[in-house]
């Protein structure tokens, strides 16, 4: 089987609490122990049983290997260079940043922090420019962690590819992740034999179950103080059955709706129709003497009438 030929699928997303998770959010603290990295994963992410499994694994396996090297000094020190596949807004960033802590924690790298880049980062104009890039970047990432977000772009420098396996030969004191869309890291690993042997786990990161991306959207507006909201329920259910039809100048109509965005936008579905349903709100109470309760009221009719302009707005791109 290939190496992304896994069969694994992870669902759900990081609770927003009215923003992404930011870098402080794993640092400044140790999980004593596996309950409490449970306790944490199960606060930070809706869902993804399959993931909490993995992460939980590679803590186990961490924790496991600082005992033995604290006993057998000699025990070499093997870099879990990593890659993860998933749609755009599926959560690798905030996985990475969980990893480079951990890691940090069970003494595989020295600092534990993100270098987050991307193919602009690497590739330079001439092959010497390149070699120069991949250097930097790996120098910011010393002791860390180097994210490199839509790796698939480096398909096409072959220079860079080159460089980095080259690099990854000759050091051990950062941990490189590579993501990006299933298929295209598929063919990226392609690009050379040589490269898939570098990689030693593999993190997929599938799309949003509509009912977790409807538990996402109601922490994400708690998250904008609103008060009075319609359940996780109704907007599952309104995320699984809207959509817009538009007549086409041939044959038929077209229909655009809002299940089939999920692999688009992911996390950023929320964002979206959080604003929409905020404009159909602000045009509900306008024109007169709203009292805070309204303002801070959001109904589901709010999230209807919003998402179905912005369907017929996309209907017609």
């Amino acid at each position: 089987r290939s190496f992304l030929d896994s069969s694994d699928a992870f669902g759900g997303w990081p609770r927003l609490r009215g923003g992404r998770p930011q870098s402080s959010d794993f640092e400044d603290f140790e999980w004593k122990n596996q309950a409490e990295f449970k306790r944490h994963l199960r606060d930070l992410f809706v869902g993804r049983d399959e993931l909490k499994k993995t992460l939980l694994e590679i803590f186990t396996w961490a924790e496991d290997l600082k005992e033995r090297r604290e006993q057998h000094s000699s025990i070499p020190m093997t870099p879990m260079h990593t890659v993860f596949v998933g749609n755009p807004g599926t959560g690798k960033t905030t996985v990475a940043k969980i990893v480079g802590k951990m890691f940090k924690q069970f003494g595989l790298v020295q600092k534990g922090h993100v270098v987050e880049a991307q193919r602009g980062d690497l590739v330079g104009q001439n092959t010497k420019e390149t070699a120069q890039n991949v250097e930097k970047q790996m120098q910011q990432a010393k002791g860390g962690i180097l994210f490199v977000d839509e790796a698939y772009r480096l398909r096409d420098s072959k220079d860079a590819v080159e460089e980095i396996m080259l690099r990854l030969n000759a050091t051990n004191d950062f941990i490189l992740i590579l993501a990006g869309y299933p298929q295209e890291m598929k063919e990226l690993l392609g690009v050379n034999d040589g490269l898939p042997r570098r990689f030693y786990q593999l993190i997929q990161l599938a799309d949003y179950k509509p009912s977790e991306l409807a538990e996402i959207c109601i922490e994400k507006a708690k998250g904008h103080q609103y008060q009075d909201l319609p359940s996780s329920l109704e907007l599952e259910v309104l995320l699984n059955n809207s959509c817009v039809n538009r007549p086409q100048t041939a044959n038929g109509t077209s229909t655009t709706c809002a299940k089939p965005l999920i692999s688009q936008y992911n996390a950023g579905l929320c964002d979206h129709l959080l604003f929409v349903a905020e404009k159909e709100k602000a045009m509900r109470i306008t024109g007169r003497e709203a009292t805070k309760k309204e303002k801070d009221c959001l109904k589901i009719d709010d999230f209807k009438k919003g998402l179905q302009k912005w369907l017929e707005e996309l209907s017609v791109q």
